[in-house]
């Protein structure tokens, strides 16, 4: 493989897992918004 399709894949591989950790990151934060709304305040 020569580097230039390496390096295209490389960035799309980058840009995937950006996008799957910005949706985990979003799903974590609405669990502890979920979780802290659940609580009865301290």
């Amino acid at each position: 493989m020569d580097t230039e399709t390496r390096s295209i894949n490389q960035d799309a591989h980058d840009a995937i897992k950006t996008d799957l950790e910005d949706h985990f990151g979003l799903r974590r934060l609405a669990q502890m918004i979920e979780y802290r709304t659940k609580q009865p305040n301290v």
